[in-house]
Parts: C-alpha cells; sequence; structure tokens
C-alpha cells in the first residue's frame, strides 16, 4: 500500500494531526476550512492559524479539539489579507 500511496502522491491534510484526530481541508472562494474531529475522546492541540468558527477565536499556531469534538478553522490563504480577505493585487 505505502508504494500504491506514493505513486498516487496521496498525502496526510495535516501530517502533524495527533493520533485520533481527523482532518479534512475543504476550499471555498475565499478561503479555506480545515475540519477536525477528534476520535479518541482525549482532545488535542493541532496546528492551525485562521479563525475558529465554532467560537470566532482567532487561531495563531495551533487550536484546540475538544474531547469527543470537532473545530473548523477558516484558513487565510497565503496571498490573501487577513484583515479583508481579499487577494493582494500583486499575486493575481
Amino acid at each position: 500500500m505505502d508504494r500504491i500511496r506514493d505513486e498516487a502522491d496521496v498525502r496526510p491534510v495535516l501530517a502533524t494531526a495527533p493520533n485520533g484526530i481527523e482532518a479534512v481541508r475543504r476550499s471555498g472562494a475565499d478561503a479555506d476550512y480545515l475540519f477536525l474531529i477528534d476520535h479518541s475522546g482525549a482532545g488535542a492541540e493541532v496546528p492551525a492559524d485562521g479563525v475558529e468558527l465554532l467560537t470566532g477565536k482567532p487561531v495563531h499556531g495551533s487550536v484546540t479539539v475538544p474531547a469527543g469534538g470537532v473545530a473548523v478553522v477558516r484558513e487565510t490563504r497565503r496571498n490573501q489579507s487577513p484583515q479583508t480577505g481579499r487577494i493582494h493585487p500583486r499575486s493575481r
């Protein structure tokens, strides 16, 4: 399976996600959304940057996924302004 995965260039969404944390990223028109689900029942700190949508709190470096819970982080794309979410003209 390792050979097939490598040939297909399949990579985890977050290679640094702790065991028991499911990570899924979806892309929207203006941002990416990182969905984190704790299947372990222990909770975890997961690397992320953006805004956690369930709490509305800014996320800098990591987000707490509660035990048995979820976190949804709206990630600012690298070529967008964190304040406006608009794409910088030079990056178009």
